[in-house]
């Protein structure tokens, strides 16, 4: 069951790229996907078979680029503001 997201943003570079922004989780992600629902406007990342994190609103301004790309570049930041986990992961919509 996936757990709630509280914190986390979304950047889209000039070459339509996204990139997620999210806090750091220990456990190492293992084949990672990241799965748009375009009717609920929410996505789920699966970090790893055992680990899912909901994305309850995706910010109307990445909507469309979010359809746009085949993958999603994920960016978890440690509290010192430090990369922790850098990944792609791969899109599916839903």
């Amino acid at each position: 069951m996936p757990v709630e997201e509280e914190v986390y943003d979304f950047l889209v570079n000039e070459a339509g790229e996204v990139l997620l922004v999210l806090n750091f989780k220990e456990n190492e992600p293992k084949n990672p996907s990241f799965v748009y629902n375009v009717e609920e406007g929410s996505a789920t990342l699966y970090r790893s078979s055992t680990q899912e994190l909901m994305l309850s609103a995706i910010p109307e301004e990445v909507k469309e680029d979010i359809m746009d790309v085949p993958e999603i570049l994920v960016c978890e930041m440690t509290d010192d503001g430090d990369f922790g986990y850098v990944y792609k992961a791969k899109l599916d919509l839903a």
